[in-house]
C-alpha cells in the first residue's frame, strides 16, 4: 500500500471488518485510531489489556490466528464490540479543547495550593 496521508486514515480504517494491533504496547496512537473508528479491535492479550476488556470492547489474544477466526465467524460477538465502542471513545478520545481545559485545571490546582 502506497503512502497514505493523515487525513485519509480514518476513513480507511472505518471500512475494515476487524482492526489487528500485533504491538504488546499499551500507548499505540493506532489503538487511538482504532478506538475512534468504532471498529472490532483484535490486539495482543498483554498491555493492550490496560486499556481494553476481552471480549468487551476487543478481543484479545496470545494466538492472532485463532483470535481472527474467531473474530471473523462470530457476528454477535463483533457486533458488541462495536456497541461498546463509545464507552472507549468517551474515555480516551478528547478533544484539544478538552485536553486544554483539563490542563488548565491541573495548573489552577497547583496554583492556588500556594496561596
Amino acid at each position: 500500500m502506497p503512502f497514505v496521508p493523515p487525513e485519509e486514515i480514518p476513513s480507511i480504517l472505518k471500512q475494515a471488518d476487524i482492526l489487528i494491533n500485533p504491538s504488546d504496547q499499551d500507548s499505540s496512537f493506532k489503538f487511538f485510531e482504532y478506538i475512534r473508528a468504532g471498529r472490532p479491535i483484535l490486539a495482543f492479550r498483554g498491555r493492550p489489556s490496560y486499556i481494553f476488556t476481552h471480549l468487551e470492547n476487543a478481543y484479545l489474544a496470545t494466538d492472532f490466528a485463532e483470535g481472527l477466526k474467531n473474530l471473523a465467524k462470530d457476528k454477535v460477538l463483533r457486533k458488541k464490540i462495536i456497541e461498546n465502542m463509545p464507552q472507549l471513545q468517551k474515555e480516551y478520545i478528547l478533544t484539544w479543547e478538552e485536553v486544554a481545559k483539563s490542563h488548565l485545571e491541573v495548573y489552577k490546582k497547583i496554583l492556588d495550593e500556594k496561596k
